[in-house]
């Protein structure tokens, strides 16, 4: 049955008091929509009975979603129909509307072995990555990191930040390939810039530059 129904994963849902935490699951319970919740690790499955949910279904669920932040509302655009579009995406000022609809995220893979024992450099890093405005989110795995950015077009200033900090500890800068664009491949795809090789020194990513 569940590979018919429509997955939802809400990851590392966050609450305030046990009571909060009640309060979540009482309100999943109260969406007919909504016909099984699991937990895996840190997050929870949601199984909707399919993409087409009625009006007051799908309002309660992007409300909770919201409420509780939960990463990735991109997940609800397949609700997103000829029916409900005029409320539910026609409205540009509608409180969901940029984090259900805005660009994909890109997650960046940190392998945190590089730091070894050194917890005060991971820290320092995870901090930096944080203030960088396009990192949307940074999870701390064992022996791992997983960085997203907010989607693969962000600012000039914030790919470079992103680039030195990674170039500085050392991670698999190939990733970076993805944010590569006509506007700002006069600088970021420079061959003689100290990323250049790291990132786009493979045959493969010199194929793409004839595309762009």
């Amino acid at each position: 049955m569940k590979k018919k129904n429509i997955k939802l994963i809400c990851k590392a849902v966050g609450y305030y008091t046990s009571k909060d935490e009640d309060a979540f699951f009482e309100w999943l319970k109260k969406i007919p929509s909504i016909v099984e919740v699991e937990g895996w690790s840190d997050e929870l499955h949601l199984y909707i009975k399919s993409s087409t949910v009625p009006v007051a279904d799908l309002r309660e669920i992007i409300a909770i979603f919201f409420r509780y932040n939960i990463k990735d509302m991109t997940q609800l655009k397949i609700f997103l129909n000829q029916k409900n579009k005029e409320w539910f995406f026609d409205n540009p000022y509608a409180y969901w509307h940029e984090k259900v609809f805005a660009e994909p995220r890109i997650k960046l893979v940190c392998d945190s072995h590089v730091f070894g024992e050194d917890e005060n450099g991971q820290e320092l890093f995870v901090k930096n990555a944080k203030e960088i405005t396009s990192v949307d989110q940074v999870d701390d795995f064992i022996g791992k990191l997983d960085l997203y950015t907010k989607g693969a077009k962000i600012s000039d200033s914030d790919l470079m930040k992103l680039v030195l900090l990674f170039h500085e500890n050392h991670f698999d800068m190939k990733q970076f390939s993805v944010f590569l664009n006509d506007e700002n491949k006069i600088w970021f795809f420079d061959k003689e810039a100290v990323w250049y090789d790291p990132i786009f020194g493979t045959s493969k990513i010199v194929d793409n530059e004839k595309i762009l």
